[in-house]
Protein backbone atom coordinates (compact mmCIF):
# COMPACT_ATOMS: atom_id res chain seq x y z
CA UNK A 1 0.00 0.00 0.00
CA UNK A 2 2.86 2.47 0.51
CA UNK A 3 5.80 3.53 -1.57
CA UNK A 4 9.04 1.84 -1.39
CA UNK A 5 10.94 4.40 1.18
CA UNK A 6 13.94 2.80 2.04
CA UNK A 7 16.09 5.75 3.67
CA UNK A 8 14.48 8.35 6.00
CA UNK A 9 16.74 11.28 5.12
CA UNK A 10 16.67 14.71 7.51
CA UNK A 11 17.35 17.82 5.30
CA UNK A 12 18.45 20.90 6.30
CA UNK A 13 18.47 24.14 4.90
CA UNK A 14 21.29 26.24 6.06
CA UNK A 15 21.28 29.26 3.65
CA UNK A 16 19.79 32.68 4.49
CA UNK A 17 17.62 33.86 1.35
CA UNK A 18 17.61 37.13 0.28
CA UNK A 19 14.34 38.94 0.26
CA UNK A 20 15.40 42.38 -1.09
CA UNK A 21 14.56 43.41 -5.22
CA UNK A 22 17.40 42.64 -7.61
CA UNK A 23 19.22 40.17 -5.21
CA UNK A 24 19.87 37.29 -7.06
CA UNK A 25 18.70 33.82 -5.18
CA UNK A 26 21.66 31.95 -3.75
CA UNK A 27 21.58 28.10 -3.77
CA UNK A 28 20.57 27.03 -0.50
CA UNK A 29 23.57 24.54 1.22
CA UNK A 30 21.38 21.42 1.29
CA UNK A 31 23.20 19.06 4.22
CA UNK A 32 21.78 15.32 4.68
CA UNK A 33 21.78 13.23 7.25
CA UNK A 34 21.11 9.51 6.66
CA UNK A 35 18.54 8.72 10.04
CA UNK A 36 17.95 4.98 9.47
CA UNK A 37 19.06 3.23 6.30
CA UNK A 38 17.48 -0.67 4.84
CA UNK A 39 20.21 -3.01 6.32
CA UNK A 40 21.79 -1.00 8.87
CA UNK A 41 21.10 -1.32 12.25
CA UNK A 42 19.19 -3.45 14.55
CA UNK A 43 16.06 -3.79 11.92
CA UNK A 44 15.83 -5.14 8.29
CA UNK A 45 13.43 -1.97 7.38
CA UNK A 46 12.58 1.73 8.48
CA UNK A 47 9.67 3.04 7.30
CA UNK A 48 6.64 5.28 7.80
CA UNK A 49 8.64 9.02 8.44
CA UNK A 50 7.13 11.69 10.14
CA UNK A 51 8.57 14.36 11.82
CA UNK A 52 7.49 17.49 14.11
CA UNK A 53 9.22 20.67 15.93
CA UNK A 54 8.46 20.58 20.16
CA UNK A 55 7.65 23.94 21.25
CA UNK A 56 10.86 24.09 22.48
CA UNK A 57 12.19 23.40 19.41
CA UNK A 58 13.59 20.26 19.68
CA UNK A 59 13.12 18.10 16.14
CA UNK A 60 11.81 14.84 16.69
CA UNK A 61 11.45 12.05 13.69
CA UNK A 62 9.65 8.90 14.21
CA UNK A 63 9.59 5.78 11.80
CA UNK A 64 8.67 2.10 11.72
CA UNK A 65 11.36 -0.41 12.52
CA UNK A 66 9.97 -3.31 10.44
CA UNK A 67 11.14 -7.61 10.15
CA UNK A 68 8.66 -7.34 7.11
CA UNK A 69 5.62 -5.55 5.46
CA UNK A 70 2.69 -3.40 6.84
CA UNK A 71 2.53 -6.41 9.56
CA UNK A 72 4.11 -8.49 11.92
CA UNK A 73 6.87 -7.44 14.46
CA UNK A 74 7.04 -3.48 13.96
CA UNK A 75 8.38 -1.56 16.81
CA UNK A 76 8.02 2.50 16.86
CA UNK A 77 11.64 4.74 17.14
CA UNK A 78 12.21 8.11 17.55
CA UNK A 79 15.51 9.99 17.09
CA UNK A 80 15.76 13.89 18.44
CA UNK A 81 17.80 16.77 17.53
CA UNK A 82 18.27 19.79 19.61
CA UNK A 83 20.42 21.70 16.83
CA UNK A 84 17.53 21.83 14.11
CA UNK A 85 18.57 18.77 12.39
CA UNK A 86 22.49 19.26 12.38
CA UNK A 87 22.88 16.76 14.82
CA UNK A 88 20.66 13.81 16.07
CA UNK A 89 20.67 11.42 18.98
CA UNK A 90 20.22 7.90 19.04
CA UNK A 91 17.09 5.69 18.46
CA UNK A 92 14.89 5.50 21.30
CA UNK A 93 11.69 2.49 21.12
CA UNK A 94 8.95 4.14 22.17
CA UNK A 95 6.70 0.47 21.85
CA UNK A 96 7.59 -2.86 21.19
CA UNK A 97 5.03 -5.45 22.05
CA UNK A 98 6.94 -8.33 21.33
CA UNK A 99 6.01 -9.84 17.79
CA UNK A 100 2.68 -7.56 17.42
CA UNK A 101 2.67 -4.67 14.86
CA UNK A 102 2.92 -1.21 16.37
CA UNK A 103 3.03 1.24 13.54
CA UNK A 104 1.61 4.17 11.24
CA UNK A 105 3.00 6.84 13.92
CA UNK A 106 1.18 10.10 13.37
CA UNK A 107 2.34 12.79 16.06
CA UNK A 108 1.05 16.21 17.15
CA UNK A 109 2.19 18.75 18.97
CA UNK A 110 -0.08 20.55 21.61
CA UNK A 111 1.07 24.47 21.04
CA UNK A 112 -0.98 25.13 24.67
CA UNK A 113 0.01 22.55 26.87
CA UNK A 114 3.64 21.39 25.37
CA UNK A 115 2.38 17.58 25.43
CA UNK A 116 3.67 15.67 22.36
CA UNK A 117 0.31 13.45 21.52
CA UNK A 118 1.65 10.21 19.12
CA UNK A 119 -1.13 8.47 18.03
CA UNK A 120 -0.76 4.71 16.21
CA UNK A 121 -1.75 2.13 15.32
CA UNK A 122 -1.97 -1.51 16.74
CA UNK A 123 -2.28 -5.30 15.07
CA UNK A 124 -2.29 -8.74 16.41
CA UNK A 125 1.31 -9.11 14.56
CA UNK A 126 0.21 -13.14 13.26
CA UNK A 127 -2.92 -11.33 11.02
CA UNK A 128 -2.36 -9.77 7.98
CA UNK A 129 -3.50 -6.86 5.65
CA UNK A 130 -6.38 -9.01 4.04
CA UNK A 131 -7.60 -11.13 7.19
CA UNK A 132 -7.71 -7.87 8.88
CA UNK A 133 -10.25 -6.10 5.63
CA UNK A 134 -12.00 -9.23 5.70
CA UNK A 135 -12.65 -9.78 9.60
CA UNK A 136 -11.27 -13.02 9.94
CA UNK A 137 -7.72 -12.07 11.88
CA UNK A 138 -7.48 -12.97 15.18
CA UNK A 139 -7.63 -9.62 16.62
CA UNK A 140 -9.03 -6.12 14.88
CA UNK A 141 -6.61 -3.17 14.16
CA UNK A 142 -6.61 -0.92 16.72
CA UNK A 143 -5.53 2.75 17.37
CA UNK A 144 -3.33 3.85 20.54
CA UNK A 145 -2.70 6.90 21.57
CA UNK A 146 0.63 7.40 23.63
CA UNK A 147 2.41 10.95 25.11
CA UNK A 148 5.84 12.68 25.91
CA UNK A 149 5.82 15.64 28.48
CA UNK A 150 9.91 16.06 28.68
CA UNK A 151 10.73 16.48 24.56
CA UNK A 152 10.40 12.89 23.51
CA UNK A 153 12.78 11.50 25.80
CA UNK A 154 10.27 9.18 27.82
CA UNK A 155 6.69 8.20 26.75
CA UNK A 156 3.19 7.06 28.45
CA UNK A 157 2.27 3.43 28.42
CA UNK A 158 -0.10 3.56 25.01
CA UNK A 159 -3.47 3.21 25.66
CA UNK A 160 -6.34 2.06 23.46
CA UNK A 161 -8.71 4.70 22.08
CA UNK A 162 -10.83 2.57 19.71
CA UNK A 163 -14.13 2.57 21.21
CA UNK A 164 -14.53 6.16 20.48
CA UNK A 165 -13.03 6.47 17.74
CA UNK A 166 -13.39 3.14 15.25
CA UNK A 167 -16.47 1.80 13.91
CA UNK A 168 -16.54 -1.76 14.87
CA UNK A 169 -18.04 -2.42 11.08
CA UNK A 170 -14.33 -1.63 10.11
CA UNK A 171 -11.96 -4.15 8.87
CA UNK A 172 -8.89 -2.36 8.47
CA UNK A 173 -7.24 0.62 9.84
CA UNK A 174 -4.57 3.36 10.13
CA UNK A 175 -3.44 6.53 11.44
CA UNK A 176 -1.62 9.16 9.20
CA UNK A 177 0.83 8.46 7.88
CA UNK A 178 2.02 11.78 8.47
CA UNK A 179 1.52 14.50 11.18
CA UNK A 180 -1.61 15.74 13.10
CA UNK A 181 -2.31 19.22 13.32
CA UNK A 182 -3.79 21.81 15.93
CA UNK A 183 -6.30 23.69 14.54
CA UNK A 184 -5.38 27.69 14.94
CA UNK A 185 -8.64 29.66 13.80
CA UNK A 186 -12.25 29.32 14.50
CA UNK A 187 -14.55 28.17 17.09
CA UNK A 188 -12.73 24.85 17.45
CA UNK A 189 -9.10 26.76 17.86
CA UNK A 190 -6.76 24.29 20.08
CA UNK A 191 -8.67 21.60 18.42
CA UNK A 192 -5.92 18.03 18.09
CA UNK A 193 -6.82 16.65 14.63
CA UNK A 194 -4.88 13.52 13.24
CA UNK A 195 -5.62 11.77 9.71
CA UNK A 196 -6.87 8.53 9.84
CA UNK A 197 -8.01 5.94 7.54
CA UNK A 198 -10.37 2.14 7.21
CA UNK A 199 -11.88 -0.05 5.28
CA UNK A 200 -15.46 -0.56 4.98
CA UNK A 201 -18.33 -3.02 3.66
CA UNK A 202 -19.21 -2.12 0.51
CA UNK A 203 -21.38 -4.76 -1.81
CA UNK A 204 -19.38 -3.05 -5.47
CA UNK A 205 -15.85 -2.59 -3.72
CA UNK A 206 -13.51 -4.73 -4.97
CA UNK A 207 -10.23 -3.95 -2.34
CA UNK A 208 -8.74 -7.30 -1.42
CA UNK A 209 -10.94 -9.17 -3.69
CA UNK A 210 -14.36 -7.11 -1.71
CA UNK A 211 -16.87 -6.70 -1.14
CA UNK A 212 -14.84 -3.54 1.03
CA UNK A 213 -13.61 0.09 0.12
CA UNK A 214 -11.47 2.45 1.57
CA UNK A 215 -12.14 5.29 3.11
CA UNK A 216 -10.75 8.19 5.02
CA UNK A 217 -11.23 10.11 8.27
CA UNK A 218 -10.23 12.38 10.69
CA UNK A 219 -9.53 11.61 15.24
CA UNK A 220 -10.32 14.94 16.90
CA UNK A 221 -9.58 16.09 20.87
CA UNK A 222 -11.09 19.03 22.22
CA UNK A 223 -9.71 18.61 25.83
CA UNK A 224 -6.05 18.26 25.10
CA UNK A 225 -5.94 14.64 24.23
CA UNK A 226 -7.78 13.93 27.43
CA UNK A 227 -10.48 12.00 24.90
CA UNK A 228 -10.46 11.04 21.44
CA UNK A 229 -13.64 11.23 18.76
CA UNK A 230 -14.04 10.49 15.14
CA UNK A 231 -15.31 12.67 12.49
CA UNK A 232 -17.71 10.79 9.84
CA UNK A 233 -16.23 8.34 7.02
CA UNK A 234 -14.43 9.69 3.67
CA UNK A 235 -15.41 7.83 0.90
CA UNK A 236 -15.71 6.23 -1.58
CA UNK A 237 -11.83 4.92 -2.98
CA UNK A 238 -9.83 6.95 -0.50
CA UNK A 239 -7.54 6.16 2.43
CA UNK A 240 -3.97 7.23 3.19
CA UNK A 241 -3.99 11.24 3.71
CA UNK A 242 -2.45 14.40 5.33
CA UNK A 243 -5.14 17.39 6.79
CA UNK A 244 -4.13 21.02 6.55
CA UNK A 245 -5.81 24.39 7.70
CA UNK A 246 -6.45 27.34 5.45
CA UNK A 247 -6.15 30.78 6.74
CA UNK A 248 -10.32 30.85 7.00
CA UNK A 249 -10.51 27.67 9.42
CA UNK A 250 -10.93 25.47 6.40
CA UNK A 251 -10.14 21.70 6.71
CA UNK A 252 -8.49 20.34 3.96
CA UNK A 253 -7.75 16.46 3.43
CA UNK A 254 -5.52 15.21 0.85
CA UNK A 255 -5.78 11.90 0.50
CA UNK A 256 -4.27 8.49 -1.93
CA UNK A 257 -7.26 7.66 -4.40
CA UNK A 258 -8.86 4.30 -5.50
CA UNK A 259 -11.22 6.24 -8.11
CA UNK A 260 -9.53 5.60 -11.38
CA UNK A 261 -8.98 9.44 -11.79
CA UNK A 262 -5.04 9.37 -11.57
CA UNK A 263 -5.19 11.93 -9.04
CA UNK A 264 -5.11 12.73 -5.27
CA UNK A 265 -8.62 13.03 -3.61
CA UNK A 266 -9.41 16.40 -1.92
CA UNK A 267 -12.08 16.78 0.74
CA UNK A 268 -13.06 19.92 2.61
CA UNK A 269 -14.70 20.63 6.18
CA UNK A 270 -16.08 24.34 7.65
CA UNK A 271 -17.04 22.61 10.71
CA UNK A 272 -13.73 21.64 11.88
CA UNK A 273 -14.41 17.94 10.98
CA UNK A 274 -17.27 16.91 8.86
CA UNK A 275 -16.22 16.18 5.22
CA UNK A 276 -17.26 18.35 2.06
CA UNK A 277 -17.06 17.45 -1.57
CA UNK A 278 -14.43 16.18 -3.36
Amino acid sequence: MRSNILTIVAVILLSPLFAYRGAKEPKPDIQKTVLWQQGKGKYKNYRIPSLVVTKKGTVLAFCEAREAGDTGDIDLLVKRSKDNGKTWSEELVIWDDEQNTCGNPCPVVDEETGRIWLILSWNNGKDGETAIIHKTSLMPRIPFACYSDDDGLTWSKPVRIDQSTRDTSWGWYATGPGIGIQLKYGTHKGRLVIPANHSYDDPNGKVRSGPYGYGAHVLYSDDHGKSWKKSESIKPGCNESQVTELSDGTLVMNMRSYNGKYSRAISTSKDGVKPGAR
